[in-house]
């Protein structure tokens, strides 16, 4: 399946993305605005979706298959700094010489499905 296409019964990867990018505006970045943390637990592939709404992970052209996804470790805290609402460093918690410098990192435009 490519990554727009939805599976018998279920929803396509870009609809996923599409559902937690809004939740991660809607929800999650008003918190960070005020300071706060933010805890979000969750299963893998929806993790990979929080990555490309935070800009971490790029956004698979539609018709592909989602071949760059981010490597998610089982059960293992992922970390995102932000600083004055903005991502700074994005890395898993038991190897933090993975951190992402965000700083190259952009915001992905996720289309309406």
């Amino acid at each position: 399946a490519t990554f727009d296409e939805s599976p018998p019964g279920g929803e396509s990867e870009k609809s996923l993305i599409v559902r937690v990018r809004k939740f991660y505006e809607e929800e999650v970045v008003p918190r960070l605005e005020r300071g706060e943390n933010v805890l979000i637990v969750s299963h893998t592939n929806t993790i990979r979706a929080f990555y490309i709404a935070m800009g971490v992970s790029p956004l698979p052209a539609d018709g592909q298959p989602w071949n760059n996804k981010k490597h998610v470790s089982n059960a293992a805290p992922n970390i995102s700094e932000y600083v004055d609402g903005k991502l700074k460093k994005s890395y898993d918690i038991g190897n933090p010489g993975t951190a992402l410098n965000n700083q190259s990192a952009k915001k992905a435009t996720i289309p309406k499905p």
